[in-house]
């Protein structure tokens, strides 16, 4: 694997050496519906009829919007958690009753399965837990991606349109920064939000 991933790199070098890089020369593109060019329409719509709406409008109205046209994958990401966090209380009870098991001791809980039911439960559990843990971050990750795009092509598109007064009061280093730093941040603030929610359910599990 680190093989071919050093020569589809070394492919891509090569070939922006001699001409500038086009999307068809990557050897894995996104999908369609977390392209730039798809994306930003879809959101620039998105703003403008928040601002147009009779209602007054607000960052946490755009929030509610935005999670209703943009966070299907927001939403598969809850869901895939939703199933970790409810299978996560189970491995240490599987556990306890293979150790008991072990010791040739009665286990209250899975006392009338046999061992290989047992064993098979625990290893679905297992398998369950990964594949929705892996799943969730994936789902929420490419979301991250999609935010942080919609983010850097609306500050892009308003720093166009700055007059000479605006571009003296916010510098080139501001600029980039909101661009870099703070969609990152805000990209970043969708795929920890999950673990507030996660928290709560942990402390309740625990107290």
């Amino acid at each position: 694997l680190s093989k071919l991933t050093f020569w589809s790199m070394q492919s891509i070098m090569t070939i922006g050496y001699r001409r500038p890089l086009l999307t068809s020369d990557l050897p894995s593109r996104p999908p369609i519906n977390d392209r730039c060019n798809v994306i930003t329409p879809k959101f620039f719509e998105l703003v403008n009829s928040n601002k147009s709406s009779s209602t007054s409008s607000s960052g946490l109205q755009l929030l509610r919007l935005y999670l209703f046209n943009f966070g299907e994958h927001f939403f598969k990401g809850f869901a895939c958690l939703l199933i970790w966090v409810s299978l996560y209380p189970l491995q240490p009870v599987f556990v306890r009753s293979v150790l008991r098991r072990l010791d040739s001791k009665s286990d209250s809980v899975f006392s009338d399965l046999n061992d290989l039911t047992l064993w098979i439960l625990l290893s679905s559990s297992a398998l369950i837990q990964i594949l929705a843990l892996n799943h969730a971050f994936y789902h929420l990750y490419r979301f991250s991606a999609r935010t942080k795009t919609a983010m850097m092509s609306v500050l892009f598109s308003k720093t166009i349109r700055l007059s000479q007064y605006a571009k003296l009061k916010y510098g080139t280093g501001k600029i980039t920064t909101m661009m870099s730093v703070d969609s990152q941040r805000i990209a970043m603030a969708f795929v920890l939000s999950h673990w507030l929610w996660m928290g709560y359910v942990y402390s309740l599990s625990r107290s």
